[in-house]
C-alpha cells in the first residue's frame, strides 16, 4: 500500500503503515467552516497576546493533561519551523525550543494560551469554549532518516495513541517547508491523519525565501494535491503560507484557530 520514504527514512514508514493496519477504528471528521468567507475576530489579536506558558512534555500518554480545553496541534518534518512559529504565533521568543538538529524532538510538548482577563469577559457563544485558554501542541517531527531506527515505534505509538484519544482537538497543522514541497513522508502523514479522522490543514512555511510567483506555485501545487486529486479526505481546503521571521500569514493562521476551536 505504502512506498518506500526516501532519504532512508523507512522505519517511520513502517510503523506508520503498522499503525494504520491495527488501529482498530477511527474517529468522525466534524465538518469545518470556510475561514475565507470570515473576518478575524477584533478580539483575537488581543487573545494571541495572552499569557503562554510551557506545560509539560509527555512521552507516554499516561502524561497527557486532562483534556478540559480545546487543543490545535502542529506536526511537520524536522526542521521545518515548528517551533519558531509556535514562538511567533504566541509572540514569544524561546517558548518552544528551536534546534539545530533535525530529528531532536521526540516528546509531546504541551503549551497553554491564557487570554486577558478582558478578552476572557468579551467571548461569547460560539467562542465561549476559547473563554478559559487554549492548549498548543508541539507534535514530534518526522522524515529524519538518522533517528528513524530507534524513534520510528515510539513515534508511532505516541503519535497514534495522541490522534485517537484527544476529544478535544480541533485540528492538526502540518507544516511543510515552502521550497521543497510535499515529500513522500508528508503524503504519508495525510494518510495517517485521514485515517484517524482527525481534521487537517497544510501551512507552507518559510514563504520569504521564495518570490512571489513561487510561493503561489507551491500554494497552487499543494492545493491541487488536497482538492483536486481528493485523496486527502480530512484535510482542509485552504492552504496557508507562513514567514515566521517576517510575521506574514499569520492573521490567517489565527482566524483558522479560532474557527476550528468553536
Amino acid at each position: 500500500m505504502y512506498q518506500h520514504l526516501r532519504h532512508g527514512s523507512t522505519s517511520l514508514l513502517h510503523a506508520v503503515s503498522r499503525s494504520l493496519k491495527t488501529a482498530e477504528k477511527s474517529k468522525k471528521i466534524a465538518p469545518m467552516p470556510d475561514t475565507k468567507s470570515l473576518s478575524l475576530p477584533p478580539w483575537a489579536e488581543s487573545y494571541f497576546n495572552g499569557t503562554a506558558t510551557f506545560v509539560k512534555g509527555c512521552v507516554q500518554p499516561s502524561h497527557f493533561p486532562p483534556a478540559l480545553h480545546p487543543e490545535v496541534a502542529f506536526i511537520g518534518r524536522s526542521n521545518v519551523g515548528k517551533s519558531s512559529l509556535i514562538n511567533a504565533l504566541l509572540n514569544r521568543k524561546s517558548l518552544a525550543r528551536t534546534s539545530n538538529t533535525p530529528g531532536r524532538t521526540r516528546e509531546i510538548n504541551y503549551f497553554f494560551l491564557t487570554p486577558p482577563q478582558k478578552i476572557k469577559e468579551e467571548l461569547s457563544s460560539p467562542h465561549a469554549p476559547l473563554a478559559d485558554g487554549l492548549y498548543i501542541v508541539d507534535l514530534p517531527g518526522y522524515g529524519y532518516a538518522k533517528h528513524q531506527k530507534d524513534f520510528g515505534e515510539q513515534w508511532k505509538k505516541l503519535c497514534s495513541a495522541y490522534l485517537s484519544s484527544r476529544e478535544n482537538l480541533r485540528r492538526v497543522y502540518v507544516l511543510v517547508d515552502s521550497r521543497h514541497g510535499l515529500k513522500e513522508s508528508d503524503h504519508q502523514m495525510a494518510q495517517f491523519l485521514d485515517h484517524w479522522g482527525v481534521s487537517y490543514q497544510f501551512i507552507l512555511t518559510k514563504s520569504d525565501k521564495l518570490s512571489s510567483a513561487k510561493q503561489q506555485a507551491i500554494k497552487d501545487h499543494v492545493h491541487n494535491e488536497v482538492v483536486k486529486k481528493g485523496k486527502m479526505i480530512a484535510a482542509y481546503p485552504e492552504i496557508l503560507q507562513i514567514s515566521s521571521t517576517k510575521k506574514r500569514g499569520f492573521d490567517a493562521l489565527k482566524q483558522a484557530i479560532v474557527t476550528s476551536s468553536i
